[in-house]
């Protein structure tokens, strides 16, 4: 308990940490009420509106279509914050699998997983993720899993250094010595030994969603056009217009970049916080 308290106090304390919640609470009330929020249709066409620069009438100004780039940016954050939570949701769940195990199993089925996980992270993310969209196909279900798997090798390889370490511990040996079988000490001694880890894992690696799902967007393999989503923005005939009408990349860009700065903030201050050897300065 008294640890909980100075974890807690440590992250009301930090500046950045409340900054960074301060950014994601405002990005999922976005995404939460985004189509409630908006001053016009995100879908509709102006021919009359094209290209127009920020003004009392559309604050953020209207794309090459004469949509309005506030509505589309509110209602584009959906698409993108629950493709980054729903494929870091998967690959956490998968990663921390394979990581306990590997980690507390060893032998054989630590030798086959870290193999797998070493030939997955020679490959650059973007890379693989184009490998994967075009075995599984287009569609939101196809991005998800693509983005999933570019996160797993990375979390198996940090959970499983987590799980190395838990089980060297004197009370793992204790739990072996009076029977406890190997699923018992997973579940009620290893797992929530690495939990912090894994949810310092988490946050940073929905920044790290968030830029896979923008970046293929972006090449058109993500979202498609006509549903908004940040990186989709960003793409097609909109690229034609950047030099003239730069409101149109700059405030999509704005959105991706404190998105990931906001998970990356808080996964900095959590990892702080989850740090032991500064428990003794709370």
């Amino acid at each position: 308990m008294r640890r909980g308290y100075g974890r807690a106090r440590r992250l009301a304390a930090s500046p950045l940490g409340t900054f960074a919640v301060v950014i994601l609470v405002a990005l999922a009330t976005v995404a939460a009420a985004g189509p409630l929020l908006v001053p016009y249709d995100p879908l509709v066409q102006d021919a009359l509106a094209q290209a127009k620069a920020p003004s009392a009438a559309h604050v953020l100004g209207t794309d090459y279509l004469g949509r309005d780039v506030l509505s589309r940016v509110l209602v584009g954050a959906r698409p993108s914050l629950g493709v980054g939570l729903a494929a870091v949701s998967i690959a956490i769940a998968l990663g921390s699998t394979l990581g306990l195990l590997s980690g507390f199993l060893r032998g054989a089925f630590d030798l086959l997983v870290q193999r797998a996980v070493e030939v997955a992270l020679t490959l650059p993310g973007l890379v693989l993720a184009l490998a994967l969209l075009a075995i599984f196909g287009s569609g939101t279900a196809s991005l998800v899993l693509a983005i999933a798997l570019v996160l797993t090798p990375g979390i198996t390889r940090v959970v499983r250094a987590a799980a190395l370490a838990v089980g060297t511990e004197d009370y793992i040996e204790a739990a072996r010595a009076v029977g406890a079988r190997d699923r018992r000490i997973v579940f009620r001694h290893v797992l929530p030994n690495a939990a912090a880890t894994i949810v310092v894992l988490a946050s940073l690696s929905l920044g790290n969603a968030i830029l896979f799902e923008a970046a293929l967007s972006f090449l058109g393999l993500g979202i498609q056009p006509p549903e908004p989503s940040w990186g989709n923005m960003l793409s097609g005939p909109a690229r034609q217009y950047f030099e003239v009408a730069p409101w149109m990349a700059i405030f999509p860009g704005i959105a991706v970049s404190l998105a990931v700065l906001g998970f990356n903030l808080l996964g900095d201050t959590l990892r702080d916080a989850f740090d032991p050897r500064l428990a003794g300065t709370t």
